[in-house]
């Protein structure tokens, strides 16, 4: 079976540590985490990601669904098997009505969170993108 593909920005310490965390809670194999830079090498994934950097996560489930940003989280937390529990609650008030707008939020602020998280020192942290 083909695994989940999760997109995400590599160059982004708080994206890497999510990426990293779900796939370590993850059943063995079932996600499988690609920065977007490398997405755009490969011609199976090169059209989800585009040009420029996408403002959140990029989820692409085994049937070829696409989730993007606050919807890939339940799908996201479904896949890992251990917390597809927690989906379902995402979906619904008052939690559907919280997640997107927090997800926009910390997908917009994404560098500044990983300054005061990670102390990261890359350009894009340095110039508050």
């Amino acid at each position: 079976m083909e695994p989940w593909t999760l997109l995400y920005d590599g160059a982004c310490p708080l994206c890497r540590a999510g990426a990293a965390w779900v796939t370590r809670l993850s059943r063995a194999g079932r996600i499988r985490p690609v920065p977007f830079d490398a997405a755009r090498e490969d011609p199976a994934l090169a059209g989800l990601v585009g040009d420029t950097i996408p403002d959140g996560f990029i989820l692409r489930t085994p049937d070829g669904a696409v989730f993007c940003g606050a919807d890939a989280i339940p799908e996201l937390l479904r896949a890992t098997g251990t917390l597809s529990l927690l989906a379902p609650l995402l979906r619904v008030p008052p939690f559907s009505w919280i997640l997107p707008p927090a997800y926009r939020w910390l997908a917009a602020n994404r560098q500044r969170v990983s300054r005061r998280l990670f102390g990261c020192g890359t350009e894009a942290c340095r110039s508050g993108k």
